[in-house]
Parts: structure tokens; sequence; C-alpha cells
């Protein structure tokens, strides 16, 4: 049986530069769930380094780890023709995640979770096949929409934390913002970049690109 959008979905990861050395395998679910998995492993320390008892981890890490998810972001938008990402942050916490157009309706606000309802069940989920509740040994990830859009909103926190205060308090990092994730159309690779904008006046814009 063919799944168009997961297999779009993991073609897609092989182009872009964190993920072009995935293994060949006849199942394309398991491209995307390498990748996702890894990806969440990478924003662990950068997102929660303070609830592990770690340093803050260096610029290095957070670079790795940031590349990583705009790489899962970027094959997804390619896959589903999504253009545009947008996550709200405030009090350093996520307020709202919306992508446009949205893939399946898919919408996230603090207040009402993920819309609409039939994304909370895999199988009215367009994105996961039948099988991928059982995921290689050692993964957990799931491979779902309401995944992808969490995502989004871990690589935006780490991007913010990233051109945060640097206090090493859970705090201690751009806590009102937004951050808007951009997916040009018309390339043959996946292609990506997060804009942070703090919402303080004093506050830096910045600009992180997808490594091509």
């Amino acid at each position: 049986m063919s799944y168009p959008l997961l297999e779009a979905f993991a073609e897609g990861l092989w182009l872009t530069t964190p993920f072009q050395h995935l293994p060949a395998t006849t199942r394309l679910q398991d491209l995307v769930w390498i990748a996702a998995n890894s990806t969440n492993s990478a924003l662990r320390l950068p997102l929660y380094n303070e609830y592990l008892r770690k340093p803050r981890p260096k610029t290095k890490v957070f670079d790795e780890a940031i590349q990583s998810g705009l790489a899962v972001l970027a094959a997804f938008a390619h896959a589903a023709g999504t253009r545009q990402a947008v996550v709200r942050l405030g009090e350093g916490q996520l307020q709202a995640i919306s992508f446009q157009p949205r893939p399946h309706g898919a919408n996230w606000t603090a207040a009402h979770a993920i819309a609409p309802l039939e994304l909370w069940d895999n199988r009215t989920d367009p994105l996961p096949t039948p099988d991928s509740a059982q995921a290689p040994a050692g993964m957990m990830v799931e491979i779902s929409t309401r995944g992808i859009l969490h995502l989004a909103g871990k690589t935006a926190k780490a991007i913010a934390r990233l051109h945060g205060e640097h206090d090493n308090t859970p705090k201690g990092f751009v806590s009102d913002a937004t951050v808007t994730f951009e997916f040009p159309a018309g390339f043959m690779r996946p292609r990506a970049r997060a804009i942070l904008r703090p919402l303080a006046a004093n506050k830096a814009t910045h600009v992180i690109e997808l490594a091509q």
C-alpha cells in the first residue's frame, strides 16, 4: 500500500544536510522515526539542562539540535505544501503553534490543545501509516501531525534559549517572542529558515537558516 505523504516526507529528509546519510530501507517510515527520534533526543539537553542538572550546553549543541529540527520541519513542509509555521512564546512557555496552510487543518494552542479532534487519533490522522504505533525497537517517537507541531514548538524554544540571557535558569531565555519558520517553495530540496522576533523592544531579531 502506498502512503504518498509519508513517502515524500522520508524522501525529503534524505535531501537535507543533517539526514543525508540516513540508511537505505524499504520501510520509509523507519527513516522518519530515526530522524524524529534523533532530533527530539538532540533537543533534550538544550531545553531541559536545568532539570537534568546539567550545565548549559555549548552553542554547538544548540546549533546541531536546531539544524535537525529545521530539517525535519522542512522535509515535512516540502511534502505537505506548508509554507510557514508561527510559534508564539509567552513567559518562556508555548502559547500557540500554527502552520500555514494548515496540514490537515492542524492548529495548537495552550488553552485548547490540538485541533481538529481527528488528529488526536492515529487512525484518523492522515500522516501515520496503520502500523505506525509499532515503532522500531527502542524508538518511542510516534509519527503524527501533532508530533510535527510539537517539534516546531521545541525547536522554537531552543532558538529562544540560544539567544536568551544565558543565566542558566528555566526563564533565562527570550520569554516573550514569536518564531516564524519559513519554507520557501520552488526548490528541489527542502529549505527552511527561522526568524526569532522578541516582543521586547531592546532585543534583537535573529535568523537561522537550514544548512544546504
